[in-house]
């Protein structure tokens, strides 16, 4: 049920897109109230449907599980020692107490829904409303390219947060309740990015050259674009600059 319940999320998502996509062909995109509540979900559902939102779940979970683990064998010891005792008969030297706890732990409910994924699709319906949440008061800018094209990797929604002594130079990834804004491209043409009030805005090659070198610096291991040769070398050179 969980996976149905998940997929039913993205699902009630995506479906609700197109109606702000021709509202932004059309020139209008915040035509109706509901746009901009369209587009923060987006966000939402992006951010947390990632491969970085992933590796940050796999990386709590082995964290919590090793610190459990480590307490079970040390303060707690003498507990698993009893209970050992209850269960096989034997005093179990410290030694042994691993190879008798580590079935125990990994046959739990948390380590087999991590194990199967449920976990996870559990983690990401809650995740998504507590982002949704965090958003709430936040209004869509919707940034047209005037010239060039915006890119899209597979980790599309970016927190960023400015540096008002190096604004060419954003940091990025850091959690949404630090961040200055979240950016997420829509196609080759289009990006919302969050904001105190909804705009429009053409911008410059710079601006879309630095929007595009965080989707590369914040890739697991693709990007996208239409094929062109100088966004082919942009992306070689944002590569690059990423491996260096």
């Amino acid at each position: 049920m969980d996976s149905v319940s998940i997929e039913n999320l993205w699902a009630r998502t995506e479906q609700r897109a197109p109606q702000v996509f021709r509202a932004i062909d059309r020139g209008n995109p915040f035509a109706e109230a509901a746009h901009a509540s369209i587009l923060r979900d987006l966000i939402s559902i992006h951010f947390v449907r990632s491969f970085r939102y992933k590796k940050i779940h796999q990386e709590s979970f082995h964290r919590v599980y090793q610190n459990l683990r480590d307490n079970m064998l040390g303060r707690r010891k003498e507990l698993v020692r009893a209970e050992a005792l209850r269960q096989t008969g034997l005093h179990l030297p410290d030694v042994a107490l691993p190879a008798f706890l580590d079935p125990i732990l990994e046959e739990s409910l948390p380590a087999k829904g991590f194990a199967s994924g449920q976990l996870f699709r559990q983690n990401i319906e809650e995740m998504f409303n507590k982002v949704r949440d965090l958003i709430a008061t936040w209004q869509p800018e919707l940034l047209t390219a005037k010239t060039g094209q915006f890119i899209i990797g597979d980790n599309p929604a970016i927190p960023v947060r400015f540096d008002p002594n190096n604004p060419n130079a954003p940091a990025y990834n850091m959690a949404i309740g630090d961040a200055h804004s979240v950016v997420l491209p829509l196609g080759p043409r289009h990006l919302v990015a969050l904001g105190p009030q909804q705009l429009t805005a053409e911008v410059e090659k710079p601006v879309v050259e630095r929007l595009n070198q965080l989707q590369v610096l914040a890739a697991y291991r693709h990007v996208f674009f239409k094929p062109d040769q100088g966004t082919e070398r942009f992306v070689r050179m944002a590569c690059q600059l990423r491996s260096s």
